[in-house]
């Protein structure tokens, strides 16, 4: 019976570990909520200083906030092409690391926003110029940012709620 026991005890912490631990896109330990709260909180600061813009902030402020928003700072070495198969390689579900007991945490994909941002940060640009960006950059953050947010407690809700059945199961087998 020992072996059966120590079987579920490591299908326990197997669940646990795939559920409550991830890695972030600085493949930093993270819990699964950790990633969109952080593009989430770089994304509104960035939107705020473009929402500012002409008072007390420019639009290299901006930059400087949503070069924290999921792997946007490859912008200045990379290519598009290049920058979006990192993306698919380095986030999401489907990567797995640690022998698949962890996870790479999907992170926000601002590429054109950042790269408008960057063309036009020296030119003075009038709060019309921004005002697509700013809009763009919004509708990801509730599209993209607050659904991996949501997404990353779904993950932890479900993954504590199956480690929980599990562990009933090993006290009514025992």
């Amino acid at each position: 019976m020992a072996q059966e026991i120590n079987k579920r005890l490591m299908s326990i912490e197997a669940t646990i570990g795939q559920t409550l631990i991830a890695l972030g896109v600085w493949e930093q330990d993270w819990y699964p909520y950790q990633q969109g709260a952080n593009d989430v909180i770089y994304m509104d600061k960035g939107i705020e200083m473009l929402k500012s813009y002409g008072r007390g902030y420019d639009v290299n402020d901006a930059i400087w906030e949503l070069n924290w928003v999921g792997i946007i700072w490859y912008y200045d070495y990379m290519c598009k092409p290049n920058y979006m198969d990192q993306c698919s390689r380095l986030t999401g579900a489907e990567i797995a690391s640690w022998g698949t007991q962890a996870h790479m945490l999907p992170a926000v994909e601002i590429w054109d926003e950042y790269d408008a941002l960057k063309q036009i940060a020296y030119s003075d640009p009038s709060p019309e110029d921004l005002q697509p960006i700013i809009d763009s950059l919004e509708g990801k953050m509730v599209d993209q940012a607050f659904g991996n947010l949501e997404g990353g407690f779904q993950t932890m809700w479900m993954g504590l709620e199956d480690a929980n059945g599990q562990m009933e199961d090993l006290i009514a087998m025992v």
